[in-house]
């Protein structure tokens, strides 16, 4: 006998794909109290967009970026601006569903450092002043913005000079900067292990590091 209530959504998403072969309107009205189990009514099941499901799917930017793609295959104002309620989310929108940028979903990005150095590679293809400072909140997506997007080449100690050095000894002209001596080795550490530099900063390179940044960034680095 075929039940007429469904204890879960992902109850009454597998009644529809498995038992019913088929959608109804109380298997889905059941799956959309999840946006899980709506994105995959629709994707699955319905096999197409509907209102219900989208709207049900919109509760989550993941699986608003999701429906988007896989379902509806086309952008919309009502799924973008649930993707914009993550930067993971808002990144892969502009990147899969625009493929475009747009100031709203790089706005969204940029408030994790990860995903504004991904928007700024990926999307805009290229650096601005706001994926920048965002990049700049944390040291390792800094480094990664100053490599691959804006171009700049790494340096090596004795050899630090200009616009790199502030990235690499934390200190760029948006604002980001360390604030220990042992914060800016720990940084060159991280970054000569990376590039296979096997080099162990000495005092004197740090402060070698500090002084270029200070002359590079224009302004006095507090260590």
């Amino acid at each position: 006998m075929r039940p007429t209530t469904f204890d879960s959504p992902a109850d009454a998403y597998d009644y529809a794909l498995n038992v019913d072969r088929r959608p109804r309107d109380d298997t889905r009205a059941a799956a959309c109290r999840d946006p899980y189990w709506a994105y995959h009514y629709a994707r699955y099941v319905d096999r197409r967009p509907r209102d219900d499901t989208r709207a049900a799917a919109c509760a989550s930017p993941h699986y608003a970026y999701a429906y988007a793609r896989y379902v509806d295959e086309c952008p919309r104002d009502d799924t973008r601006q649930a993707a914009c309620g993550d930067p993971l989310a808002a990144y892969r929108y502009a990147l899969d569903v625009d493929k475009a940028p747009r100031d709203d979903t790089r706005q969204a990005a940029c408030a994790s450092p990860a995903d504004a150095y991904y928007y700024a590679r990926n999307v805009d293809e290229g650096p601005r002043d706001d994926t920048r400072a965002a990049a700049c909140g944390d040291p390792h997506w800094a480094y990664l913005y100053a490599r691959y997007v804006d171009g700049r080449k790494p340096v090596r100690l004795g050899e630090v000079s200009g616009y790199e050095v502030t990235y690499l000894a934390g200190v760029v002209n948006v604002g980001c900067q360390y604030h220990t001596v042992e914060d800016w080795a720990e940084n060159w550490r991280t970054y000569a292990e990376a590039e296979g530099l096997g080099l162990e900063p000495t005092p004197a390179d740090v402060e070698a590091l500090l002084e270029a940044a200070r002359a590079a960034a224009g302004k006095e680095a507090t260590p």
